[in-house]
């Protein structure tokens, strides 16, 4: 988990990136990409980029275009595109972490969503395997607070494929 950082901090940080790629951007550009990062220097990161690369400041415009251009071109993580993967890494960023022994939590789920714990097994694996999860004995969570949101956009805001009938 990144450390959220002032605003004076972003704004140092972006300058300065900037300035290594020998890339200027106004003041507008350079405020908007402060406010959208919130002070999250990864996402400041994911948003600079594409400026990076193509000098393309579009994206900072809209928070979600900056989350699917850095999964679907920096950062392709091909499991994320399977739909059962999909389910189970959304339940997780619903619930930020599961405890596997809370047999009460694990049977909503099951009973809500069709997602049974037990019988993903091999998924979970496979997941942890691609470092997209953090497992140990006890509970099980997306690896990064970034990929999180990511997830949890994709699986219940922008397809909504994976649970188009069951509440959120």
């Amino acid at each position: 988990n990144l450390n959220i950082w002032s605003k004076s901090d972003i704004r140092d940080f972006i300058i300065n990136s900037l300035n290594e790629h020998h890339i200027r951007l106004n003041q507008v550009a350079i405020d908007r990409l402060v406010y959208v990062s919130k002070g999250n220097v990864g996402f400041c990161l994911m948003a600079l980029l594409p400026i990076f690369d193509d000098k393309d400041v579009s994206l900072i415009i809209n928070p979600i275009r900056i989350f699917e251009n850095y999964f679907d071109n920096y950062k392709k993580i091909s499991p994320i595109d399977d739909e059962k993967n999909l389910e189970v890494l959304g339940i997780l960023s619903f619930f930020k972490f599961i405890d596997i022994n809370n047999t009460q939590l694990i049977k909503k789920i099951n009973d809500i969503w069709g997602i049974d714990f037990s019988e993903n097994s091999e998924t979970i694996k496979d997941l942890s395997k691609y470092e997209l999860l953090e497992v140990d004995e006890d509970t099980i969570q997306i690896s990064d607070d970034l990929l999180s949101t990511y997830v949890f956009y994709k699986t219940f805001i922008s397809y909504a494929v994976c649970f188009p009938n069951r509440p959120l």
